[in-house]
């Protein structure tokens, strides 16, 4: 890992301080960061250098300074301050600017991207407003008073056209560059919420919403698909003498189990504490019978080996349903498959139990 990897790496990771609600404000306002600066660094101090303006050149180093200040505070876990310090940097030196060269050298545009930072904050909506109000009065404050008097340096024609273009460039730039972060953090928080949304967070399997979703999907196709429901035999004698600990390690190995003896268009999930169901799509009831048997068979084979080493024998009862006995939805596959359950834990569990004969699984 070099050196810009490692600093990207410290630069997006959350502190431990921070809340929950804030920490989804975190990488974005850290990435709006380095956008700024380089803003800052490449266009804006260079530009004064240009124009032979050392106070301007000072003042904006200074908005680097600040900006770093800000970043260190974004970095401790004081995001509020953080967010404000952001724009107010970029607002203090184009204003600054404006006073130095006029209105027409087009600085006051930067106003604008300072509004945006602040209405991306996660502020409430009234602070929202008294912060950007803040912002334009001050800027407003700023173009009356150049109006109102000289410039501090006046600029010919041509060149406050030209720097009034450019600003009006890199401030487009960098509100599409604010823009693009924030889309690309949000596209990436849904994918984790949508993730974490449907998923057991113990097993890493679908839970109980994602996995119907995914019966109704297999519904709606109008193909065949059938139902296994699985129950892991004596769950609660595992949890009572090995602990919850053990519960769970079992959990874990039985959803490897299923994923090991499934095929990639299917779909499981955990519905119940120690309940399972397995969507295999374009089965019949003969093909998902067998399926179900080799995975019974497959479990009572293979012990699961807790942290500490020692193994743990497991079984299971399944019932199989088929939708194709079922055309009035997933609901009535799943209410059948729960039945062939229950007769199978009733029949003397680890076991099989579905319309059709168990076939011989070599």
């Amino acid at each position: 890992m070099n050196i810009l990897d490692r600093f990207h790496q410290w630069l997006l990771e959350v502190p431990d301080n921070a809340s929950t609600q804030n920490g989804r404000y975190f990488e974005i306002f850290a990435r709006l960061h380095l956008v700024v600066l380089g803003a800052c660094l490449l266009f804006y101090v260079p530009v004064y250098g240009v124009l032979g303006q050392p106070v301007m050149i000072g003042i904006g180093l200074g908005s680097v300074l600040l900006l770093l200040i800000s970043l260190f505070a974004l970095r401790r876990g004081f995001i509020d301050i953080s967010v404000v310090l952001l724009p107010a940097a970029l607002l203090g030196q184009a204003l600054a600017a404006t006073l130095y060269f006029g209105i027409a050298s087009g600085f006051s545009i930067v106003a604008v991207l300072a509004v945006v930072l602040v209405f991306i904050a996660d502020f409430p909506l009234a602070l929202k407003c008294v912060c950007s109000t803040g912002f334009l009065l001050v800027t407003v404050g700023t173009i009356f008073s150049v109006q109102s008097s000289l410039p501090l340096s006046p600029l010919p024609y041509e060149l406050r056209q030209t720097l009034q273009l450019l600003n009006l460039i890199a401030v487009c730039a960098l509100v599409g560059l604010v823009m693009y972060h924030v889309g690309r953090v949000a596209n990436r928080l849904e994918k984790q919420y949508r993730h974490s949304a449907t998923r057991d967070s113990l097993t890493d399997i679908l839970n109980r919403r994602g996995v119907l979703a995914e019966g109704e999907r297999y519904h709606r196709m109008g193909g065949q698909y059938a139902v296994l429901l699985l129950d892991v035999d004596y769950f609660k004698s595992i949890n009572d003498t090995r602990g919850h600990a053990s519960g769970d390690e079992v959990l874990r190995h039985l959803a490897r189990c299923m994923k090991h003896s499934t095929r990639d268009g299917d779909a499981l999930g955990r519905v119940g504490g120690e309940e399972f169901l397995i969507l295999l799509q374009d089965l019949s009831i003969e093909g998902a019978v067998f399926i179900a048997e080799r995975l019974r068979q497959k479990i009572e084979r293979s012990p699961c080996v807790l942290p500490q080493g020692e193994p743990v024998n497991v079984t299971v009862s399944i019932g199989v349903a088929c939708s194709e006995h079922h055309p009035q939805g997933l609901a009535a596959v799943i209410e059948q498959a729960d039945q062939r359950l229950y007769a199978a834990k009733h029949q003397g569990r680890n076991r099989v139990v579905s319309t059709t004969p168990v076939a011989s699984v070599t």
